[in-house]
């Protein structure tokens, strides 16, 4: 259930770096990064109460996984809506203004997956003063959140991609939440037999992932030299 969370985790921080990569404003992207940088410094003083301990526990507490796997699939719902009404804006269609405005949203869950980041740090990192290192990571995860929607804007040029690519990271997350939801439940099967068959569900889910991105970027390779024969 562990890996669970932090591949959704994961899956926002990667989420909110390709949200960054539509926005043509700097205003608006570094608007963002500020308001994430705010959040880290003063979430600090609950950052560093956190032990592997107690995120374990946390982690593996039924009504806290509960409520985040409806939040998470709420949030990737409306992702995915957004991804799509993204792409008939690309295409030429009105969109109403809270629509539009919409797109600027961060989430929520995004807030969550940076405190964990932080707290992980300050568990991980010793020896440094923990004001210091709060303001370092103030500054120091807002960086890393710019270069790696630098390295998404490289790599996947196109925006109808990115896009698609958004739609599918949603998706994922839609199913990571379900399953989590499942394990909570204990739906259909007993416990003993959701550990039987956890490992190879998320072996199934692993091979879907790492095809379905390879397709991906292959697609993408098609669709260059395609181009670079036009």
């Amino acid at each position: 259930m562990e890996i669970i969370v932090v591949i959704i985790l994961i899956s926002t921080l990667l989420l909110f770096a390709l949200q960054l990569t539509f926005f043509t404003q700097k205003w608006v992207k570094w608007g963002l990064l500020v308001l994430i940088a705010i959040g880290i410094y003063f979430s600090y003083p609950y950052a560093i109460e956190q032990s592997y301990e107690t995120i374990r526990q946390t982690m593996n507490n039924p009504q806290v996984i509960a409520d985040f796997s409806a939040l998470v699939i709420f949030e990737a719902i409306l992702g995915c809506l957004l991804s799509i009404l993204q792409i008939r804006y690309y295409a030429g269609k009105k969109l109403k203004k809270h629509w539009i405005y919409s797109l600027y949203f961060p989430g929520v869950v995004i807030f969550i997956a940076v405190f964990y980041l932080e707290a992980f740090l300050f568990i991980s990192i010793r020896g440094i003063d923990f004001q210091i290192m709060a303001e370092l990571l103030a500054i120091g995860i807002p960086v890393l959140l710019l270069v790696l929607t630098g390295i998404m804007r490289r790599l996947v040029t196109d925006k109808w991609l990115r896009t698609e690519l958004k739609f599918f990271l949603h998706l994922m997350q839609i199913v990571m939440a379900m399953i989590l939801s499942i394990i909570i439940l204990k739906l259909p099967v007993s416990y003993v037999d959701q550990e039987t068959h956890f490992k190879p569900l998320m072996l199934l889910l692993l091979i879907m992932l790492i095809s379905a991105v390879l397709g991906y970027f292959y697609q993408i390779y098609k669709n260059n030299k395609y181009g670079n024969h036009h």
